[in-house]
């Protein structure tokens, strides 16, 4: 059976990537319920399930240090050892590792990771119970649950077999028989979850071939085991002087094996005649030493030769003198040609996988095909209305609707749970606490909240700075927490949900809070602002400070924070990706931190503006409402124009003079005024337009490298007509407003 693995490469990416995130979670719930049998169950399913996929690639020191594991592991679940917290944090660190061999595996590179050190501890904890046992027998196979062991079957008429057998075939068993050789059939059934079916089929002849088994035939065929066109189950007729039980055992310590039966096949009373396809294809009876097509070792051909770690998925080849068959054969090829059976179609209940793994580079382009489609279909629309085009108005309807259900689609296929971002901070908060000597609870909400990709890859640093800043500088040591009456651990909560067109993700602890005496003075410390200027802002514009440049209350630098990069890098990120930033504290309380991301960052809902012969768009997220005002109504207080909204001051700002757009020849005054409301955080202005051209989708298209990173703009788009009208970055202005 000859098998290209590389070609699996992407499926042990991705299943080795969710093993490892299953692992993590679970030895963090071990670590919290050292006593509970199901969460061991699961660790070591999902280090006997990598073990095995490693094994099938060839990545020997994964597959050895899972392994090792395991031995611990299976210790853990046997009761014969309690997960004490030496022992867990040797899990922890035993995950680290392979965490890293793993990476080195995919990438082709080596870390130098100290493995030795990992294994020495590991056998350590080990040696106190007894010695393990012979290679395999602590380990079951199939991904952790015991196999369904059934009994070796007894002896079986080759006569109620369901499939047909050849004349050759007939007579080459009769002559392994003749030689006192063992004929079985074997039945291989895998986890309905199995990955990588052909590596397991693969694996399943390979250790066979070192127990000196010949496979006669195999159904379906080895071509059909390679190109994994199988359900869940294959089967194989055996010639071996193999012991029944031993093939069954090799077999066994295969990860991912569901069950195995064996069974003798009697050939008593048969002849070959009785079988036979063709009398022209009746064999000679010549003999000599039989190499049958199936075995890897038998076919002269160049194949990646996966290596064989010394660990349960591999072994012992005993010594059996070669089998001796008749050479004549029918000339249709290999012996081990299928004999057709197992060609149904698999009915779709039955297909092991009913998801597609798609390259993110084929969904990014799917999304720009879609963008080019709303354009040209705003285009259309255009046009119609211009030329007052009734049936091309009716046809549009229909392709308006069929384009906007073809971007949902679209939007659903790259939209992925936030849980992908929120299952890496559960290890960080351990390790930082224990490193820091604190007591933390993380709590998770809203996990099954959906985001688009793009955004989801983008989110995961800043909130890294916004959980590390709340364990370093929020949550209070234990004493310290006693001493004010609180509960000697903290909590840090995290929470996403859905509004509207954005995410909302809130970090929210019970710590000390962020106190305005302490950021001002440290403000002017460093020279950012002046005593004045701090005493002119409130408690809350003291607050936000933190998020500026260069920043941090931090007396001494670590490597947890104190460079005044954390909340900075945080305030740049969420700008960079159109989100919104703000928060909240008390003094002895605690502090939220809220973060308002756009569900998506390829296509939104814009309001369309007009300044002189300049067209802009303003997304709708930042709009809160639009209204007509006279000249009359417009004020000035401290140098600031305003207005009156149902009896709240408004700052006004001219978009004109904003953004220096100069005005028509013929252009007059207006009586009425237009004006759009918009809002970022608690920060609130009215900008003028000339005119409120209204609602439309539009695709945002980048700036590209001259003009990209220019304040207060967020990108382009393509309108219907072919001009380009530049999206506005509001937040970024009023930020600015503020600033100044």
């Amino acid at each position: 059976m000859d098998i290209d693995l590389s070609q699996y490469m992407g499926m042990y990416i991705d299943g080795s990537k969710e093993n490892l995130d299953l692992m993590d979670k679970m030895l963090l719930n071990l670590e919290q319920e050292p006593a509970n049998a199901s969460v061991v169950g699961e660790i070591f399913r999902a280090a006997h399930t990598l073990k095995g996929m490693s094994a099938t690639m060839g990545f020997e020191k994964v597959a050895h240090l899972t392994h090792e594991m395991e031995n611990i592991l299976d210790k853990l679940r046997n009761k014969t050892m309690t997960a004490n917290p030496e022992i867990v944090d040797a899990l922890f660190e035993t995950f680290d590792v392979l965490r890293v061999l793993v990476n080195d595996s995919i990438s082709s590179t080596d870390s130098n990771v100290d493995m030795g050190k990992v294994v020495s501890r590991l056998q350590e904890l080990a040696s106190p119970s007894k010695p393990q046992e012979s290679r395999g027998a602590s380990t079951p196979s199939g991904a952790g649950k015991v196999i369904e062991s059934k009994a070796v079957s007894p002896e079986k008429s080759i006569e109620k077999l369901d499939f047909p057998l050849n004349e050759y075939e007939i007579q080459v068993l009769q002559e392994a028989k003749k030689q006192s050789l063992n004929v079985n059939l074997l039945a291989v059934t895998l986890v309905p979850d199995c990955l990588l079916k052909a590596p397991r089929a693969f694996m399943v002849v390979r250790n066979l071939e070192e127990l000196g088994c010949d496979v006669i035939k195999s159904i379906p065929d080895t071509k059909d085991l390679e190109a994994e066109k199988f359900d869940l189950s294959f089967r194989m007729i055996l010639v071996s002087s193999a012991k029944m039980e031993d093939i069954k055992q090799a077999i066994e310590q295969i990860s991912e094996i569901e069950s195995v039966e064996v069974t003798a096949l009697n050939l008593e009373g048969q002849k070959p005649t009785e079988f036979q396809a063709a009398k022209s294809a009746k064999p000679t009876q010549s003999s000599q030493s039989y190499q049958p097509a199936a075995s890897p070792a038998s076919q002269n051909v160049s194949r990646p030769q996966p290596p064989t770690p010394q660990h349960p998925e591999a072994s012992p080849t005993p010594q059996s003198k070669p089998f001796q068959a008749p050479v004549s054969q029918p000339s249709a090829g290999p012996v081990v040609a299928s004999a057709g059976l197992d060609k149904k179609p698999v009915p779709a209940e039955k297909r092991s996988g009913q998801t597609v793994r798609v390259d993110m580079r084929r969904l990014d382009e799917l999304m720009n095909l879609v963008g080019e489609l709303v354009i040209n279909r705003t285009r259309l629309a255009d046009i119609g209305a211009a030329h007052r085009l009734k049936d091309l108005n009716e046809a549009l309807t229909r392709i308006s609707q069929i384009s906007l259900s073809l971007q949902n689609v679209v939007m659903q296929v790259r939209m992925v749970p936030i849980e992908q971002v929120f299952d890496r901070f559960p290890r960080m908060v351990r390790d930082l606490s224990k490193k820091l000597n604190k007591k933390i609870d993380l709590l998770l909400e809203g996990k099954e909240t959906e985001m688009d990709r793009t955004v989801i890859d983008e989110i995961g640093d800043p909130m890294v700075h916004l959980i590390r800043n709340s364990i370093d500088h929020g949550i209070e040591s234990p004493q310290e927490r006693v001493a004010k009456g609180k509960s000697d651990t903290g909590t840090i909560t995290l929470t996403a949900r859905h509004e509207g067109n954005h995410v909302i993700i809130e970090v929210r602890d019970d710590g000390k809070g962020i106190d305005p005496k302490i950021i001002g003075p440290s403000a002017v410390k460093k020279g950012i602002f002046t005593q004045e200027q701090i005493d002119r802002m409130s408690p809350e514009e003291i607050i936000k400070i933190i998020f500026l440049p260069g920043f941090s209350t931090a007396q001494v630098v670590s490597d947890i924070s104190g460079r005044g990069v954390g909340m900075d890098a945080v305030k740049t990120k969420l700008d960079e990706l159109g989100g919104q930033l703000d928060i909240e504290s008390k003094v002895g309380e605690g502090s939220r931190v809220f973060i308002k991301l756009p569900l998506t960052l390829a296509i939104l809902q814009a309001l369309m503006v007009k300044l002189g012969n300049e067209t802009f768009a303003i997304p709708l997220g930042s709009v809160q409402e639009t209204m007509d005002i006279t000249p009359a109504d417009i004020n000035i207080v401290q140098h600031q124009e305003v207005t009156l909204l149902r009896g709240e001051v408004l700052p006004i700002i001219r978009l004109r003079n904003l953004l220096d757009v100069p005005k028509l020849a013929d252009e007059k005054e207006k009586e009425e005024i237009s004006v759009v409301v918009c809002s970022s955080g608690e920060k609130r202005a009215g900008f003028i337009v000339e005119e409120l051209l209204g609602q439309q989708e539009i695709v945002i298209k980048s700036l590209g490298n001259l003009l990209n990173g220019l304040p207060g703009l967020m990108g382009a788009t393509m309108r219907g007509d072919g001009s380009i009208a530049l999206i506005l970055d509001i937040p970024a202005f009023l930020q600015t407003r503020w600033q100044n």
